[in-house]
């Protein structure tokens, strides 16, 4: 098929880590289109990678480096061309003016960059590799449109990453942050040389004064000292909390108490957050969630599960969730093999997000086959 026309937007500086295009016209009112269905009326989810709704295209533009993004309009579908990059997403776009605007989160909407021309609905793929350049380390982007009247489900054509997230093992949110960042650095240290590394290795390796000074990992963990001297009220008593909380949890796994910040090595190989090699040398570990090594309430064994769940399985939900925002009609009858081959994931994978999306009320099924889904928590359909 034919390019009509192309523009190129170099130097994009995304906000928030987002890549918008905008609709910069969008005259539809109050209506509650049957596609694109309700999740219009406000937000603009990416899911794993990039998003399209009525007059909008977000998608997840990682890094500090500018970025490069390339708009084209095409008469009918562009050649398969996802091999070259790294994601690809194809999906359903609604056009209100045919204008398009590339923004940013907060930028407001500025005049089109690009003409779609008088349609009301086009399929949109969205692509992106890393530039991997001398001169840059961000994203090249293109957004191919074509006019397509027959409205579809999005499919994912390449995947550059795992689909389900990483974990959250609770121990980020349980330990005070001066334990957790000798973790990171002696971990990114180790990761740097290619070998496990001792804690002065650590320690000559990340100066960065006032907060890392020769000999910074003999510094006290408590009191801490302010940076203009003055200590607002219940700031000593949150720390003495902190401490009290801290030894708790070296009691339990059997660590001497933390006093300096060279003492947080035994109790991060007793979590697994390090691993103990050698002659006094450490490398990253692989530590299990902390429900599982530390005895928490049921409250806080909850909230450490949603959070994990949450990491691992929100992105690829809203992936799911799209699939059914742009179901002509619900519910959507497929079979696993057939979602998972959309969502470009495994089926056990699908299996987990599909639990996690119905846990949180974004779809739900009637648990027959073959798999009919509908959009929100079960009742609504």
């Amino acid at each position: 098929m034919t390019l009509v026309q192309a523009v190129e937007v170099e130097d994009y500086r995304p906000e928030y880590a987002l890549l918008v295009v905008l609709d910069p016209n969008v005259e539809w009112g109050h209506e509650d289109p049957e596609v694109p269905r309700y999740r219009d009326r406000g937000g603009r989810p990416t899911g794993t990678f990039a998003g399209t709704g009525a007059g909008w295209v977000t998608a997840q533009a990682p890094g500090l480096a500018d970025h490069a993004v390339r708009l084209e309009l095409h008469d009918g579908p562009p050649p398969a061309d996802h091999e070259e990059f790294d994601d690809v997403l194809e999906a359903s776009y609604r056009s209100s003016s045919g204008g398009l605007s590339v923004t940013t989160l907060t930028g407001g909407v500025g005049p089109a960059d690009l003409d779609l021309g008088d349609a009301q609905w086009y399929r949109v793929r969205v692509a992106r590799r890393q530039a991997g350049t001398e001169n840059t380390s961000g994203y090249i982007w293109v957004l191919r449109f074509w006019p397509d009247p027959v409205v579809q489900p999005p499919v994912w054509l390449a995947r550059g990453q795992p689909a389900i997230g990483g974990p959250d093992n609770g121990w980020h949110s349980a330990l005070p942050r001066w334990v957790t960042e000798v973790a990171s650095i002696a971990a990114n240290t180790a990761r740097r040389l290619g070998r496990p590394v001792t804690p002065q290795q650590v320690e000559d390796g990340f100066h960065s004064p006032p907060l890392y000074p020769v000999g910074w990992l003999d510094e006290p963990l408590w009191p801490r000292p302010s940076a203009n001297g003055h200590v607002a009220p219940g700031y000593r008593a949150r720390e003495a909390a902190e401490q009290r909380r801290l030894d708790e949890i070296a009691a339990e796994l059997g660590v001497p108490p933390l006093r300096r910040k060279r003492d947080v090595f035994p109790l991060l190989v007793a979590a697994g957050i390090l691993v103990h090699e050698g002659n006094d040398a450490y490398r990253a570990g692989q530590p299990a969630r902390i429900d599982k090594v530390l005895s928490l309430p049921p409250d806080e064994v909850a909230a450490v599960r949603q959070r994990d769940m949450r990491c691992r399985y929100d992105a690829v939900a809203q992936d799911l969730e799209a699939v059914l925002r742009w179901t002509p009609r619900t519910p959507l009858e497929t079979t696993p093999a057939e979602l998972a081959r959309r969502l470009l994931v495994s089926e056990v994978e699908l299996g987990e997000a599909l639990a996690y999306a119905q846990e949180t009320g974004l779809v739900h099924t009637d648990d027959g086959r073959p798999l009919r889904l509908w959009l929100g928590p079960r009742g609504t359909s």
